[in-house]
């Protein structure tokens, strides 16, 4: 991430506090000439089990009804929320919802 703009807008990510947007702890200013010295790293809890894109489409993961309907509302939710404090996601896809846990069948683990 490049700028003064971004670097306001990570600051943001840090105040954001719901239970399906992932937690931002801070910002990283490396000032290295590989990354570049204007860039910012945010500093994000880790997802592992990756993103509902991946998630979806491998083989051994085949969510029941009950788990989609919970997968959307969790998104829907986290979409409200930020509604709520006067912020456009901006780029809502399967490839930007990440997974910290899964279950294809337990609606409370996903």
């Amino acid at each position: 991430m490049k700028g003064n703009k971004v670097e306001v807008e990570a600051l943001l990510y840090i105040t954001l506090h719901h239970p399906h947007i992932i937690k931002t702890y801070g910002l990283v200013n490396p000032n290295d000439q590989l990354i570049g010295s204007d860039s910012v790293l945010l500093l994000q809890e880790y997802a592992k089990d990756g993103d509902i894109a991946r998630l979806l489409s491998a083989q051994y993961f085949v969510p029941s009804q009950y788990v989609l309907i919970e997968i959307f509302i969790q998104i829907s939710n986290a979409m409200i929320y930020l509604a709520e404090n006067d912020i456009i996601h901006g780029d809502l896809a399967c490839r930007n919802a990440l997974v910290f846990k899964s279950d294809p069948h337990d609606t409370k683990t996903i």
